[in-house]
């Protein structure tokens, strides 16, 4: 079973809240094409980051695998049952809620977002997963 984790993350401050460059913003992409690795069972990561500025060139992070303490940074915890996946996210208060269950070829979508101060303006973020479990194909020869 493998687990592939798309996040989106958009980090803006006050100055990208009103025309013209919240239309900027607004157009940062909810879902990207996969970037798929064939891989043994194993959580992957595909981390793209907006930032105010440059929102039309993001910063794509390679792939990578996640054991269960990185997966915890991420603030999502899953729990296989069967042939589903049962999914958990931490919200910004550290708060355990169960978001759902996840059958075998499908996905979901978790959002989140926050304010917080910084010296002299509010910044702000706003992070999507898109989670999605796949069963591997096996190619035999």
């Amino acid at each position: 079973m493998l687990i592939y984790i798309q996040k989106i993350q958009t980090n803006w401050t006050k100055r990208s809240r009103g025309f013209p460059n919240a239309s900027f913003r607004n157009k940062v992409p909810e879902k990207l094409p996969i970037e798929m690795e064939i891989t043994s069972d194993a959580v992957l990561l595909q981390e793209t980051v907006f930032a105010e500025g440059c929102f039309d060139e993001p910063i794509r992070k390679g792939i990578q695998e996640l054991n269960e303490t990185q997966l915890r940074e991420q603030r999502l915890e899953f729990e296989k049952q069967n042939e589903e996946l049962e999914i958990h996210f931490w919200n910004e208060d550290k708060i355990k809620k169960k978001v759902g269950i996840l059958p075998i070829n499908s996905w979901c979508q978790i959002k989140t977002n926050r304010r917080f101060p910084m010296e002299y303006t509010w910044g702000y973020y706003k992070i999507v997963y898109n989670i999605f479990l796949v069963i591997q194909v096996r190619l035999w020869m």
